[in-house]
């Protein structure tokens, strides 16, 4: 049988801590890259959406 008090030491640890706040920071990278790539995509859109009403503000003329 598996003790409880030494699967927990093993879980606890410096090693894994340290593991824990990587894992963390690589989630936040992900998302924020994640994020800026849904912004760099909304960005794009909304610059042809405008060239798009300048070219037919201009046609009118």
């Amino acid at each position: 049988m598996c003790d409880l008090a030494s699967s927990w030491s093993s879980i606890r640890g410096p090693g894994n801590a340290a593991r824990a706040v990587a894992a963390r920071t690589s989630s936040i990278r992900r998302e924020r890259r994640d994020m800026g790539v849904v912004i760099y995509i909304l960005l794009t859109v909304a610059i042809f959406a405008l060239l798009g009403l300048v070219q037919k503000l201009v046609e009118r003329l």
